[in-house]
């Protein structure tokens, strides 16, 4: 005897959709309204009982948007990324401030093991000198732009490295949930199989029996994948709920090619790197200028006696500068080099700006390609009923397989969606897909 599924999943089923979402038509206002009567017929899920554990570790039972926020708080890379910022913030204040070297140096003597000759005294005095340095022009300013730059840099990176964990996220979950509608669609048509007495040994009877066996070792295995996403909390598999049902497109495509370039967060990061850049050309630039090294220093003599005479004490001062001889002026590697990098980034960010243009134009046919099939595929799951007497195998078989497509159409469309209004800088998945 099988294990039903109620047995091992959180019961959710999605039966069959019973409106039609009207003439075909490629306009967003019909579109939206053929989302609007998806929505609205959806019925609600049908509870079971609560899979408590796999591989001894506890389920819990998580919405996508409590799965993402978790994912965001927990994810070592963005954690990661976080670290950086720190550091880079810290770093502000060292680099702003002036560069003294300050060195204090003492003098005790001279004294003489042997004396040069008779009589001799040794004064013995003491000297102190401080030293400071006095840097080239503009190098302070040079180095506390380069600091404020990269600091700005590595949050830009953060929201960048946010939103690609989003996507990740998102995706998981969803690839995690079709298998789980998928298994409940099954176990679905095994009992209803069996209302109508068709008997185990049935041959389409064992093939939903094995199919719903293997959904359930799929969704064991992208419930355990999701684990990858969030390796800070405590060990538990996040169960998906809800049916992965998103909105639909109704942006064209030149207002989400406007709003990448506008808004993604990586094209963002890139244009704070070509900032970080041009401030390490000024910085190399700066670096050219020549320090000097003042010095002062006091020098004081005891009271002695030499040769019959009597000495008062005695108390000097000096003050000296080094001024270095510029032999490295005669290269300009360093500064070569940082006007190469800037050129290499700038021409990193030109290449991202035309990737994220045929991104955005592979991604929109992607999605059209994906509503079209889904619009199809909710279409015949409609009309399923219809093509054979109620309560027989044969109508429970098409319904099976077209629930099946549906549920697959549908897990596609939303996985387009999130690709799409993620690489248009359109972020916050909840915005756009269910959360319940």
């Amino acid at each position: 005897m099988r294990n039903s599924l109620t047995d091992k999943l959180h019961g959710f089923y999605t039966a069959s959709f019973t409106a039609s979402h009207g003439e075909d038509n490629t306009s967003v206002s019909k579109m939206n309204k053929f989302f609007i009567v998806v929505l609205s017929v959806l019925p609600s899920l049908a509870a079971g009982e609560v899979l408590q554990r796999i591989d001894g570790m506890p389920v819990h039972p998580m919405t996508l948007e409590a799965f993402v926020k978790l994912t965001k708080a927990k994810n070592t890379g963005i954690e990661n990324q976080r670290l950086v910022v720190e550091s880079a913030i810290a770093n502000k204040a060292p680099m702003s401030a002036p560069n003294l070297n300050p060195l204090f140096t003492y003098n005790k003597g001279s004294y003489f093991g042997q004396t040069p000759y008779e009589p001799y005294v040794s004064p013995t005095s003491d000297t102190y000198m401080l030293t400071l340095t006095v840097e080239g022009w503009g190098k302070r300013s040079a180095r506390s732009k380069v600091a404020d730059s990269e600091a700005k840099k590595s949050q830009s990176e953060l929201r960048s490295a946010t939103n690609n964990v989003e996507l990740e996220a998102s995706f998981a979950y969803l690839d995690a949930l079709r298998p789980k509608l998928n298994a409940i669609a099954y176990q679905k048509a095994v009992s209803e199989l069996k209302q109508i007495r068709i008997p185990d040994a049935d041959p389409l009877n064992q093939q939903y029996v094995n199919k719903e066996q293997q959904e359930i070792r799929n969704y064991k295995y992208f419930m355990l994948g999701m684990l990858n996403l969030i390796p800070k909390t405590d060990a538990f598999l996040v169960e998906p709920v809800g049916r992965g049902v998103c909105k639909a497109n109704n942006k064209a495509l030149d207002d989400l090619l406007k709003n990448a370039l506008d808004h993604r967060t990586d094209l963002v990061a890139m244009d704070e790197s070509i900032k970080v850049a041009d401030d390490y050309v000024d910085l190399a630039k700066a670096n050219r200028m020549i320090d000097i090294t003042p010095s002062v220093w006091t020098s004081r003599t005891p009271s002695y006696n030499d040769s019959g005479y009597s000495y008062n004490p005695t108390t000097s001062y000096g003050f000296s500068i080094q001024v270095p001889i510029p032999t490295h002026l005669i290269f300009d590697a360093s500064v070569t080099q940082a006007v190469n990098n800037k050129a290499q980034v700038q021409n990193n960010r030109d290449q991202l700006h035309k990737q994220v243009q045929v991104e955005l134009r592979q991604s929109i046919m992607q999605y059209e390609s994906s509503l079209s099939t889904y619009k199809y595929a909710v279409e015949n799951n409609r009309n399923a009923d219809k093509a054979y007497p109620p309560n027989s195998k044969r109508n429970i078989q098409t319904r099976t397989d077209y629930e099946i497509a549906m549920i697959d159409a549908r897990i596609n469309h939303s996985k387009a969606l999130v690709f799409l209004m993620n690489k248009s800088g359109h972020y916050d998945v909840t915005a756009y897909c269910e959360n319940h």
